[in-house]
């Protein structure tokens, strides 16, 4: 069971099939079990299906956009922010990265800012170490994607609970 769990695995005992969706690529890949009791014929049924050729993704193309418009619209309900009493922010020096990370990130920085989602504000840390400045000059060759589902975005937070998130 905990490779199931591991690979999200949806097993349809009805129609005889099990839906894995791909970490990568986001394709689902769907393998029909047939009457049959031997394995072999499962590995040539797989079938790859795209989220874009999903009934409930067609029907509902504006809950799954590839791109978020903005902030969510003003509703009855907000999110807000409890701090525990006494407690301050959480804050921490910026940490090194590759060149080719820190472009990537400056790139969705701004976008997001573009958008709306994130605010600019003061920063308490004053100029880079200068092993960091060196870093970025260095010639990097490893990249870690970010993720690009800004779905901590979608939550509308209460207007006096925004500093809080910084």
């Amino acid at each position: 069971m905990n490779w199931m769990t591991e690979n999200n695995a949806v097993l349809d005992i009805g129609s005889r099939t099990v839906q894995i969706r791909s970490s990568t690529s986001g394709k689902i890949i769907r393998v029909h079990m047939p009457n049959q009791k031997h394995i072999e014929p499962i590995v040539n049924t797989a079938e790859l299906i795209e989220i874009k050729k999903i009934p409930v993704v067609c029907d509902f193309p504006d809950v799954f956009s590839e791109e978020l418009p903005g902030l969510p619209p003003d509703r009855d309900v907000e999110f807000s922010i409890e701090l525990v009493p006494e407690t301050t922010h959480i804050s921490r020096r910026p940490y090194r990265m590759a060149p080719v990370e820190l472009k990537e990130l400056k790139t969705q920085l701004q976008e997001q800012l573009d958008k709306g989602f994130i605010l600019t504000v003061k920063n308490k840390y004053p100029l880079p170490h200068i092993d960091i400045l060196f870093d970025q000059l260095a010639g990097a060759r490893v990249f870690s994607k970010i993720d690009l589902r800004f779905g901590y975005y979608q939550i509308k937070i209460r207007e006096e609970d925004i500093p809080k998130t910084a």
